[in-house]
């Protein structure tokens, strides 16, 4: 059986609301037996200041050599970025997009998805 993977990108619902920097001070300041001495304080400090939700549906799903990619709501721009490198190591993308439905908030990010903007005259075939 092949590997698979899955990344969440967004998993927001109508409206995108990103962490507001109050957010992660009032969750870092939970965090006050942090030190910056302590041999895992990079790990707690993460932990402490992780979020999710923020961004709406997108996932991403890896089986084998193919990617699937549900819904392109505003995480379709953090996986755009993601991709880049790979896309121009590999000289191009096969994703196969699938939308649920096309209400706002499984599209809004299509525009910002990097990827398209990449002209066939550099060499690069995206499918």
């Amino acid at each position: 059986m092949p590997n698979l993977e899955a990344t969440f990108w967004g998993v927001r619902g109508s409206v995108p609301s990103p962490i507001t920097t109050a957010e992660i001070l009032k969750k870092v300041k939970a965090g006050r037996s942090l030190d910056s001495k302590d041999p895992d304080f990079e790990k707690r400090l993460e932990r402490i200041a992780r979020t999710y939700g923020g961004n709406t549906s997108c996932v991403e799903v890896v089986v084998g050599a193919q990617r699937l990619v549900f819904d392109l709501g505003t995480g379709a721009r953090s996986l755009g970025v993601a991709c880049m490198q790979e896309m121009f190591k590999k000289k191009g993308l096969v994703i196969t997009f699938l939308l649920s439905h096309v209400h706002w908030d499984h599209i809004q990010g299509l525009p910002f998805f990097a990827p398209l903007y990449i002209n066939k005259a550099t060499g690069i075939k995206n499918k």
